[in-house]
């Protein structure tokens, strides 16, 4: 509700309830403002003493609010606030999470329920990981209570004395408040310090200190440990080790510190300082350094540059409390801001300039230059297969890190991983079935990691997880990757919408991925009129509802769709092949969620087909669809089309001619109707001396067979601006003659009726090579590295190794070539889309979205050309205007 909103952001800036509109007044009385403003402040882990919380209660009952929430929630122990909740309360994180492993096990709840970093901050304390959790319960459970838990012994069961910690040198001890009782309890050796600490207020680091004489007290509770950190300090993240992998549940979800520890494993480098780390996330540097500090806690962050004198030197910083008063000024509550709200200060952000003497300010601020980075990118599947397919424990490492941190990272650590890669490849071996499988994406991995490394010239190459960004908005995914990335490299199989980058800014990095448009069906129909010809298309904008099959798609046996939206049909691999039985009742069931490109097939009977091995996976049993990729940058064989450098690109006959009426083509003739087998597509007679273009594709089983390329096609790749883009085409077998079940109507098919004329057997020569050689229609592009099967990957690398896809000059052109196919999508979705831009809402990132327009009218190709279709009184209502 708007009025909520308004009322948090009051609270967000200190407003007393005397100080707040009437309107306000009118419908939040003094009593209810005073909870929201002590629920608000403890949700976020505010402190008491420098936010309004102090206006409506008193600081003990604050704290101990605060401590009972977060242990409900079973969040962090909220070491920020060390300066009231140790040393006034004398609540340690080691009775803290006693009590929350007590509340668990008492509850019977499982192991998962923990968060994931509390439960590693547990076995950090504690020494209770998921072994020990589930020991515990058991041993709590009483025979005599027909096994269910005894709750009086729980916490008889649970350690009693944390273990020794793993400290740091450069970090702070504090000394708790401590009763007479136990300062005459201390050895003498044991009481200097702690008074002097006490008594003088200085601050002392560990280093200066008796290490043991710190661990016994810690052991007792007595001292606190503080990890400093500076905005001018450098982080560096090195592979997770002790990760605890539990489920998210809704209260890690809504924990804002939990949820910038991710942040933070995507975007920090020890090329970043904190202040600028803090500018590329959009938070207050006191925010960041909460979250940077637990994490090197946690040891899942190193800070660099900070040696014990450094951080001794620090200033303000290290003045008595400094650190913890300027932790007491965080606002987690920035790491759930909308874009829009980002740029609000934070209730206490004049307060910590003030402490800092503009140090963010030196160390911030964003530049105009872009990263010099190369990241690969891929998606949580090919992550979860790397995970079972890994074999070596090292391997597995870097593993966990990529799927829970989102980043691998650091060029020991890439060059570790590309070696643990192939032993794991190499202890596989003999496996077959699905382990083979998964050992084919650790394969494809190194593969792409080594080809990366060749060609990035000494620059750093990161491993990144897509859906590490998903769940940030996309000016703040846009700035970790501009400020770390100059290259973007992602895989094929990425699912919509693709990285929010945008090729209007100059400091975005050059991506060999897919646009938007390029992820629906408009890149198909790029290329087909770009081409000049292409198979049977009919596209079907949503809305609408057939009553029957159109004549464009009947005569055929199976149909494949291509939904613009395949999230809103959850559409699992495209294409979807429907079977011409419910055919109709897909197209109805798509068509009231999407648009739909539809492409008529008629493929032989399955048992004509039975021998085939290289069909994709079908949705039903009938005869296999033969396809073979070709990878992008396309390498053409010597001797066809194309293969010389003077020679005539694209220079070629027609596409292949009408077949006979007894006979279903499903290629479209680029010439139209006309007989006399001119391309309207290239221009060029059908009489033309040129060879066929050819080049190497890969059936999905991985084998090598040289194809022939439809005619044209190394010039429309050109006109569309993908000479250098890495991916593959993939190519539709045509059946042949004679082996078409019935018989299509002839208008349905365009072709003449009586055999093939001694010009349209020219044509067949010129689009298929010789008499009898199999043709192959393009069928669709993808933009990416693909990762499977191997040997596909590996065309692709070698492809992009020759043409130095990442030296500045290819990058450049990947950048032009972008742009080229930006534009030609964009003019023809002009011509037969509607403007869905329409949701943007006009603001400054809209170019960070991924906004595609959709057609709003029935398009059928014929000629090469999209033009509007004729249903014949199929379709009821009308196309949506935005579908």
């Amino acid at each position: 509700m708007a009025t909520e909103e308004y009322l948090n952001k009051f609270i967000a800036g200190g407003k007393r309830y005397a100080e707040l509109p009437d309107r306000f007044k009118l419908t939040v009385t003094e009593e209810d403002w005073r909870r929201r403003v002590k629920d608000y402040c403890i949700e976020r882990g505010f402190s008491w003493a420098v936010t309004v919380a102090n206006t409506v209660c008193n600081e003990q009952d604050y704290y101990e609010e605060l401590i009972r929430h977060f242990r409900y929630q079973k969040r962090l122990f909220p070491y920020h606030l060390g300066e009231y909740v140790c040393r006034q309360l004398r609540m340690s994180p080691f009775k803290y999470y006693t009590n929350i492993l007590y509340d668990s096990m008492k509850e019977d709840q499982p192991y998962d329920s923990i968060p994931n970093f509390t439960a590693a901050d547990i076995v950090r304390i504690l020494g209770i990981g998921r072994n020990e959790y589930i020991a515990t319960m058991v041993q709590a459970k009483s025979k005599k209570l027909m096994w269910r838990m005894n709750k009086g012994i729980v916490k008889d069961l649970l350690p009693q004395a944390p273990l020794p910690p793993q400290i740091d040198p450069w970090w702070v001890v504090h000394v708790v408040n401590l009763t007479e009782g136990e300062y005459r309890q201390l050895d003498p050796a044991g009481k200097h310090w702690p008074l002097r600490c006490t008594c003088l207020a200085s601050l002392l680091v560990y280093s200066d200190l008796n290490g043991s004489a710190v661990r016994q007290l810690y052991a007792r509770g007595l001292v606190w440990l503080e990890v400093p950190v500076r905005p001018e300090d450098h982080l560096s993240i090195p592979p997770l080790e002790g990760f605890v992998s539990n489920k998210t549940t809704a209260a890690a979800a809504a924990d804002p510190l939990e949820t910038l520890l991710y942040q933070i494993f995507v975007a920090a480098s020890d090329r970043v300082t904190v202040a600028k780390l803090a500018d590329i996330l959009n938070v207050d540097v006191p925010t960041l350094r909460v979250a940077i500090s637990m994490a090197c806690r946690l040891r899942f962050c190193r800070k660099l540059d900070g040696g014990g004198e450094e951080a001794a030197a620090g200033g303000a910083l290290l003045s008595p409390g400094g650190l913890a008063g300027a932790m007491d000024q965080l606002d987690l509550d920035a790491v759930l801001r909308t874009p829009d709200m980002g740029t609000e200060a934070s209730p206490l952000e004049s307060a910590h300039e003030a402490a800092e003497g503009g140090a963010a300010a030196a160390g911030g601020g964003g530049g105009s230059e872009g990263g010099t980075g190369v990241a690969f990118v891929v998606d949580a599947e090919v992550t979860g297969y790397l995970m079972m397919g890994a074999l070596t424990p090292n391997c597995k490492k870097h593993s966990v890190t990529l799927f829970e941190g989102g980043r691998v990272y650091g060029q020991d650590v890439i060059n570790e991983l590309i070696d643990e890669l192939h032993a794991s490849v190499e202890m596989s071996a003999g496996f077959e079935g699905e382990m083979k499988s998964l050992v084919d994406y650790a394969r494809s991995l190194a593969l792409v990691l080594e080809c990366i490394r060749a060609s990035a010239g000494g620059r750093p190459i990161e491993l990144l997880r897509k859906e590490s960004l998903a769940s940030m908005p996309p000016p703040q995914a846009f700035r970790i990757l501009s400020h770390s990335y100059g290259a973007v490299v992602p895989i094929t199989s990425l699912a919509f919408p693709p990285l929010p980058l945008s090729l209007a800014r100059p400091t975005s990095p050059a991506s060999y991925g897919p646009l938007p448009a390029a992820q629906t069906p408009w890149l198909q129909l790029a290329l087909y009129t770009a081409l000049g010809a292409g198979p049977r298309c009919l596209v079907l904008a949503a809305g609408q509802r057939l009553s029957r099959l159109p004549p464009q798609l009947r005569g055929a046996s199976h149909a494949l769709l291509w939904p613009w939206d395949a999230a809103a049909v959850k559409a699992q691999e495209l294409p979807v092949v429907v079977e011409a039985g419910t055919l109709l009742y897909a197209l109805n069931e798509y068509l009231a969620r999407t648009a739909l490109l539809v492409q008529p097939l008629r493929l032989p009977p399955a048992s004509a087909a039975a021998g085939s091995s290289s069909s994709r996976p079908q949705l039903s049993e009938a005869a296999p669809i033969t396809t073979i990729d070709v990878p992008l940058p396309l390498t053409l064989l010597p001797g066809g089309e194309g293969a010389e450098p003077g020679s005539r690109q694209g220079a070629a006959a027609g596409p292949a001619a009408p077949a006979a009426a007894d006979s279903w083509n499903p290629f479209e003739n680029g010439g139209g109707s006309s007989g006399n087998g001119a391309s309207s597509g290239s221009g060029v007679s059908s009489g033309s001396n040129s060879q066929p273009a050819r080049a190497v594709g890969y059936l999905p089983s991985g084998d090598a067979q040289e194809v022939v390329l439809p005619p044209g096609l190394p010039a429309a790749l050109q006109q569309l601006g993908l000479g250098g883009a890495l991916g593959f085409l993939r190519l539709l077998a045509e059946a042949p003659e004679g082996t078409a079940a019935g018989t299509a109507d002839e208008d349905a098919v365009g072709g003449a009726a009586g055999g093939a004329s001694a010009s349209e057997q020219q044509q067949q020569q010129a689009a298929g090579g010789q008499q009898g050689e199999q043709r192959w229609l393009p069928l669709a592009l993808w933009l990416g590295m693909p990762m499977q099967p191997c040997q596909l990957c590996r065309a692709v690398c070698n492809a992009a190794l020759d043409r130095g896809f990442l030296e500045r000059a290819a990058l450049r052109s990947q950048r032009e070539g972008q742009a080229a196919l930006a534009a030609a999508l964009a003019a023809q979705a002009a011509a037969h889309g509607a403007c869905s831009t329409a949701f943007a809402g006009g603001g400054r990132d809209d170019d960070l979205g991924s906004y595609v327009d959709r057609p709003v009218q029935n398009l059928e190709l014929v000629g090469g050309r999209l033009v509007p279709a004729d249903l014949g009184g199929a379709a009821e209502g009308a196309p949506l205007l935005l579908a």
